[in-house]
């Protein structure tokens, strides 16, 4: 691998989620649960894998590709476009992967999120979008967690830190929203 842009762990680095600069993303470690999006279950990556574009079985042909950021929940990844799609891959025990079922995917799907999403993180059985309102359209969202948890009912703190974009000037206003399942988190 090379040019790497961006890495994310899941729990205790069982498995590592990381995006080149061409937009691509690469996984390997502990795939049991379809984490490696490469259309496979297979328990230990040593090496990189290249991850499926939605709906495909060929990775390596057919790769996801023009992300901009990734995340990483306990056994689900996380995937997001500069347009706000939002996509995601493993275990899906709690609807963790957005897409309304709790079938694990082996191979990207795109989750259900609101419009404008501007930041993506995993939790322990969860996934978070930060997506923006009013006039903050014209700003950008950082979404930064303390602790990536391992134990379950563990507390983690979630910041978003929003900025005005570039040629913006002002104080972004309105509402950055948390939500889990559909379920705004407060």
């Amino acid at each position: 691998l090379s040019s790497i842009t961006a890495i994310s762990s899941q729990e205790e680095g069982m498995a590592l989620v990381a995006l080149d600069s061409s937009g691509y993303v690469w996984t390997w470690g502990y795939g049991h649960d379809g984490e490696m999006g490469n259309n496979t279950a297979t328990n230990n990556n040593v090496l990189p894998v290249e991850v499926c574009g939605v709906g495909q079985t060929n990775c390596t042909s057919n790769p996801l590709s023009n992300i901009t950021r990734i995340a990483a929940g306990i056994t689900h990844d996380l995937a997001m476009t500069s347009g706000g799609i939002v996509y995601a891959w493993g275990q899906n025990t709690y609807n963790e992967l957005g897409d309304g079922t709790t079938t694990n995917r082996a191979t990207p799907v795109t989750a259900t999120v609101p419009a404008n999403v501007t930041g993506i993180g995993g939790g322990l059985y969860d996934s978070y979008v930060v997506y923006t309102s009013g006039s903050m359209t014209n700003s950008t969202t950082a979404l930064a967690s303390a602790v990536n948890p391992s134990v379950y009912g563990q507390t983690v703190t979630y910041t978003a830190t929003v900025a005005p974009a570039s040629p913006a000037l002002g104080t972004p206003t309105g509402t950055v929203t948390f939500t889990d399942g559909g379920t705004n988190i407060t």
